[in-house]
């Protein structure tokens, strides 16, 4: 992938111009080190120049957001770290488990499309959310829906320079109230339908070389469906999703976890006490 036209998977014009597949984001979250600062760990959001916030995709209501994206069902993955020392720069790989690391769910996936199907949880280095205006999409013919949405737990930064405060790293921000500022459920990846069809994914880090070759990441299940379901007869596509697939899980809320921590911490007296019950009603039924 090319790193100057911001790794936009601008390619793969199928059977004619009017079916398409785009991999775009908006910023490539880089590691830092410097000696000055001691070698702590720093995270500059680079940006990209994809120009789809402002082209004619945005003005017919597909729009991917310009800013910082972080979701709580975060995954690990390796990263080009930069290390600056004696006014060189050099890089090393470091594995980081960080909330702009999207482990992506097939919990959250369109469970009717060739695209999604027969696809695990996908790992998502950088993304940028994917914002639809129903007025417009309908102003200009288009129907679209999301096929890859990230949990309930996720949040953005306003972002105007320099590195992200380690409070954007640590959780969604807080509003009145000391309650979380969080965007809900949105759109990874969508499908635009007009007269042809645009599967658009808010992630073109997924499929450089070394990411598209990582098993964990399933960057080459994604693009084979995508392909495979905008050129060919949907009964070839499906024969072409036929994969063995290992699921992830979604995790639970904060409510269920309330729950099952609670079922935890009172079975074992529960279940005591429901016994000394059962021993005493069969001693009175004895007598």
């Amino acid at each position: 992938m090319t790193r100057i036209f911001v790794r936009v998977l601008f390619g793969l014009l199928l059977l004619a111009s009017c079916q398409a597949f785009v991999a775009a984001q908006q910023f490539d979250v880089v590691p830092r080190q410097k000696a000055e600062a001691g070698f702590e760990l720093a995270y500059w959001p680079q940006p990209q120049i994809t120009d789809l916030e402002t082209s004619w995709l945005a003005d017919r209501g597909v729009l991917l957001v310009r800013k910082p994206f972080f979701d709580a069902h975060l995954t690990s993955a390796p990263l080009a770290t930069q290390v600056f020392r004696g006014g060189r720069r050099e890089f090393s790989v470091m594995d980081a488990a960080l909330p702009f690391i999207v482990r992506a769910s097939a919990a959250r996936y369109a469970e009717d499309s060739l695209v999604t199907r027969n696809l695990g949880d996908l790992v998502l280095v950088s993304p940028s959310r994917i914002e639809l205006d129903e007025a417009k999409l309908k102003a200009a013919g288009l129907t679209a829906r999301a096929l890859v949405s990230s949990s309930e737990t996720s949040w953005e930064l306003d972002w105007s320079g320099g590195v992200l405060p380690e409070s954007i790293l640590a959780g969604p921000p807080v509003g009145e109230g000391d309650r979380p500022i969080t965007l809900g459920a949105v759109p990874l990846a969508v499908e635009v339908a007009g007269q042809g069809r645009l599967v658009l994914v808010g992630c073109s880090e997924l499929f450089r070389d070394a990411r598209l070759l990582d098993p964990e990441a399933r960057g080459d299940h994604l693009l084979l469906n995508a392909v495979a379901s905008l050129a060919l007869d949907p009964a070839l596509a499906a024969v072409a999703s036929q994969r063995p697939v290992a699921r992830g899980f979604e995790p639970p809320d904060a409510q269920a976890r309330l729950r099952w921590r609670a079922g935890v911490v009172f079975a074992w007296p529960s279940a005591v006490l429901l016994l000394a019950a059962l021993v005493a009603l069969a001693h009175r039924s004895g007598r």
